[in-house]
C-alpha cells in the first residue's frame, strides 16, 4: 500500500520548538556535530547555546596529516582525542602551527598578522609588523606577547594591547632556555644552575631570581613549564623504561608575602597540564570545562613499529600514578603538532 502524503503534513524542521531544539542539542556528544547542529538554520542557531556544547579536550593541530593520502595542503588539519576522528577546513592564510589557547596565527602578507579562531571564524587583525620568525606566543586579557632570542644573550619582547596602534618593544639581557609568561612578568629558567629568573614584561628590567626547588632530593630539573592565567607549574618527567612506567614530578610557583618558590604538588586539583611538542611548553586548562578527570598530566612519546614512527598520546593519573594510552597515530617525517583549544565564544 502506498502513503501519500499531503504537502500541508510536512513537517518544516526550522520550525521544531526551542525546547525540543535544546534537548536534542544536548544529546549530540561530539564537538563538531554540535557545531553542524547550530548551522543547520537561523533558528536552531539561536535555540542552541554555545554554553550547551559538549565537553571535550582539546584538539591537535598538526603540520602534516597523518594517516590520510592525498590531502589538501591549503587546509587546516585537527584530530581529536575525545571522538578519535580528524577534522579538516580551509586555511585562511599563511597559519603559524603555534597556537596561544583558542587562536592561531596568520600571516597575510610580509607585515600582515592577525590571530584568528577556526571555529567561529573570529579574526582579530594585529598592527603591521615585520617579523621573519618568533619563538614564543602568549595572549594575557587584551594584551599580546611575542617572544624571541635577537641573538644568544639577548630576548626581544613584543607587545601589543587592544587599542595601541602600534607593537611595543622591549629587549632582556638574557639568554632565553626555557621560558614562560605569568601575571606581566617573563620567568626563564636557567637550565645550567635551574634558578628562574625573572624579567618585567613591559620595561625588560629584571626583577627577581627564584632558587630551584631544595626541599626535596629527587629534583633533577625542569623539562617544562606551564602556564595560565592563575598558576604557573615546572615539570619533571622522570625517565623511565617504557610508557607505562612514565611518571612525572610537578612543582607549583608559590608566592607569599613578597616571596617566590618552587613547591612540590601531589595533585593539581580540577586542572590538566598538555604538554606541548615544541620543548619545554604546554597547556594549562580546568577539568571542567572539558568534562574529564583533573590532577592529570597529557603527554606523547615516540614508538617503531617496522621501521614507521608512531606518536603515542598517553594520559598520566597523578593520584593513580597511572598511564594510560589513549591514541596511536602514523607520523610521516617531518610532521609536528601544537594544541588547539576549540572554542565557539
Amino acid at each position: 500500500m502506498v502513503v501519500i502524503v499531503e504537502k500541508e503534513d510536512m513537517v518544516n524542521w526550522s520550525e521544531l520548538p526551542s525546547d525540543m531544539l535544546q534537548l536534542i542539542s544536548k544529546k549530540l556528544h561530539e564537538f563538531a556535530d554540535f557545531i553542524r547542529f547550530r548551522a543547520v538554520c537561523k533558528n536552531w542557531w539561536s535555540s542552541t547555546p554555545i554554553s550547551d556544547h559538549p565537553p571535550l579536550l582539546p584538539w591537535l593541530l598538526f603540520v602534516s596529516f597523518p594517516c590520510v593520502e592525498r590531502v589538501e595542503n591549503n587546509h587546516l588539519h585537527f584530530y581529536s582525542l575525545s571522538s578519535q576522528k580528524f577534522y579538516s577546513m580551509p586555511d585562511t592564510g599563511n597559519t603559524f602551527r603555534k597556537s596561544s589557547f583558542r587562536y592561531l596565527f596568520l600571516r597575510k602578507a610580509r607585515t600582515l598578522l592577525s590571530l584568528f579562531n577556526p571555529i567561529n571564524n573570529h579574526e582579530v587583525c594585529l598592527p603591521p609588523i615585520i617579523l621573519g620568525w618568533f619563538d614564543e606566543v602568549y595572549i594575557d586579557g587584551d594584551s599580546v606577547l611575542i617572544c624571541r632570542n635577537k641573538q644568544e644573550s639577548n630576548l626581544q619582547i613584543y607587545r601589543w594591547q587592544l587599542g595601541d596602534e602600534k607593537w611595543s618593544s622591549r629587549y632582556v639581557q638574557c639568554t632565553v632556555q626555557m621560558l614562560a609568561y605569568y601575571k606581566g612578568l617573563c620567568f626563564n629558567v636557567d637550565k645550567s644552575d635551574w634558578t628562574t629568573k625573572v624579567f618585567d614584561a613591559g620595561t625588560g628590567e629584571h626583577v627577581l631570581e627564584i632558587q630551584p626547588p631544595i626541599s626535596t632530593n629527587d629534583f633533577s630539573g625542569f623539562n617544562f613549564l606551564v602556564n595560565s592565567s592563575e598558576e604557573l607549574f615546572g615539570v619533571c618527567r622522570q625517565s623511565s623504561a617504557s610508557v607505562k612506567e612514565s611518571c612525572f614530578d610537578v612543582y607549583r610557583l608559590h608566592y607569599e608575602n613578597g616571596n617566590f618558590n618552587w613547591v612540590k604538588v601531589s595533585n593539581i586539583g580540577n586542572c590538566i597540564i598538555l604538554l606541548d611538542n615544541l620543548p619545554g611548553k604546554g597547556l594549562l586548562i580546568g577539568s571542567e570545562d572539558h568534562g574529564v578527570k583533573g590532577s592529570c598530566i597529557y603527554f606523547h612519546c615516540f614508538q617503531y613499529v617496522s621501521g614507521q614512527r608512531f606518536t603515542v598520546f598517553c594520559r598520566y593519573d597523578m593520584e593513580q600514578n597511572r598511564v594510560e594510552e589513549l591514541a596511536s597515530l602514523r607520523e610521516p617525517k617531518g610532521s609536528t603538532w601544537c594544541w588547539f583549544v576549540p572554542c565557539l565564544l
